[in-house]
């Protein structure tokens, strides 16, 4: 899914704390809340569903976690440059740095089965 597209979505997202009838229940993990989104998006989402052969509900909690991924490696990217960016804290960064840089996928067992 393209992130314009889900970020299209999410910013037109108004959220209501009303669960919707007959589907919350506070003994379910994972209940579900009334969530209420413009026509368009509910255009791009009901046409992401019928192209992936998913339910809305399957689109959207995808969506959330690849934005969530999205914005940790942002933040993992951009914290990365902020230490390239102060020598002093890439100073005190280096000796761990070389140390995760030297190591290689054969420096660790495969795991048996």
């Amino acid at each position: 899914m393209e992130l314009a597209i889900f970020l299209e979505l999410v910013n037109s997202v108004s959220v209501t704390n009303a669960p919707a009838v007959g589907v919350y229940d506070f003994a379910m993990e994972n209940a579900a809340t009334s969530v209420r989104i413009p026509g368009d998006a509910v255009d791009i989402l009901s046409g992401l569903a019928a192209k992936l052969g998913q339910s809305k509900a399957q689109v959207i909690e995808r969506a959330l976690k690849e934005l969530e991924a999205s914005i940790f490696w942002e933040e993992t990217r951009q914290a990365f440059e902020r230490i390239a960016d102060d020598p002093t804290e890439s100073a005190r960064q280096q000796p761990e740095m070389a140390l995760w840089d030297r190591g290689t996928a054969s420096d660790f067992k495969a795991e048996e089965w």
